[in-house]
């Protein structure tokens, strides 16, 4: 009998500003290596290949299971508002008469509205949320009939209609191997790879999607896996430019400074940037993570008005925006 196969689908189009390198399903393929490594998966990246390439590969593997990775939903420009649905519809629809593998779609954008895009695109499972452990157990219950119907983040059709499992768990330990192809074409289109340090986020903005993304207990991840992975990267590839994906990089300050100081100690030569906010940071804290390689902070100041940040919900206040960006200011 031969193994099972699976393709990981990034369905993302979406260039600008730049080629984002699929994080997500780097990081379901390398759990899935470690937790079925019976399982045959390929990674195919609708940024590097067109439909008719999707068919090809699809009559080529033969897949069992197809999961897809739903990142945007459209390209959030209000003077031109590009949905991507009828990209995604294609990608099921070549997946359906070219295969008679099981459809799975997950990803940032699903997992936003999960239970829309489930009755839009009419796959056979959807998994809400990260998606690691959830895949796992499904296609292991799938491999070996049995029963999948708890499975956390797992949305299904019964008779009745849609159910969606609540997600009470989260995986503290995911694993992350970098394809090297696809490195290749996203370091030389946009001069960066992402990864990330920690999940989750605490805080409650009233328009930010990433705790209904990852949930919003901050989860940090294991440093030694983190600095092996940038290792590879700049040893192997002489990457020396990482962008930390966290939905805030500053939190989780403890975990931050052990991590900065294990960068120091690596002498990887390794340039990173993040998403940061005005709070839990100070003018020490600032120095060890230029010190560490810090080179690129992106703010969400979002406004200059007390009221405004207030209704936002925002953390931080008008003040604090001057205060930090002093320092940064100041950097020399």
């Amino acid at each position: 009998m031969r193994n099972k196969k699976m393709i990981l689908v990034s369905a993302n189009r979406h260039k600008e500003p730049y080629p984002v390198y699929p994080l997500g399903i780097s990081y379901l393929q390398s759990f899935l290596a470690t937790n079925l490594p019976d399982l045959e998966t390929y990674l195919f990246d609708f940024m590097t290949g067109s439909s008719d390439d999707f068919v090809q590969v699809l009559k080529k593997i033969r897949p069992d299971y197809v999961g897809i990775s739903l990142r945007n939903i459209d390209d959030v420009n209000i003077y031109r508002q590009e949905s991507f649905i009828e990209h995604y519809k294609q990608i099921i629809n070549n997946t359906r008469e070219f295969s008679e593998s099981v459809i799975i779609i997950g990803g940032a954008g699903f997992s936003i509205y999960p239970e829309l895009l489930f009755k839009t695109l009419k796959p056979d499972f959807g998994i809400s949320g990260e998606g690691e452990t959830s895949l796992y157990l499904l296609i292991s219950a799938l491999q070996n009939n049995q029963d999948y119907k708890e499975i956390e983040g797992l949305l299904y059709m019964v008779e009745n209609g849609l159910i969606m499992n609540k997600r009470v768990t989260f995986n503290n330990n995911p694993l992350l191997t970098f394809d090297d192809s696809l490195t290749d074409f996203y370091w030389h289109s946009s001069g960066m790879l992402n990864i990330q340090t920690k999940r989750g986020c605490p805080y409650k903005c009233i328009y930010c999607t990433y705790p209904l993304i990852e949930g919003s207990k901050v989860r940090t991840l294991d440093p030694d896996q983190i600095i092996k992975t940038l290792s590879d990267l700049y040893n192997d590839k002489k990457i020396d430019y990482v962008f930390f994906t966290d939905s805030i990089f500053n939190i989780s300050n403890e975990f931050n400074m052990a991590l900065a100081e294990r960068l120091i100690s690596a002498d990887l030569k390794i340039r990173w940037g993040g998403y940061f906010n005005f709070v839990n940071l100070d003018q020490k804290l600032l120095q060890k993570f230029k010190q560490a390689g810090l080179s690129h902070i992106e703010f969400g100041t979002e406004s200059l008005s007390d009221t405004i940040l207030e209704k936002y919900g925002k953390p931080f206040a008008v003040d604090d925006i001057l205060r930090i960006s002093g320092f940064v200011i100041s950097w020399k």
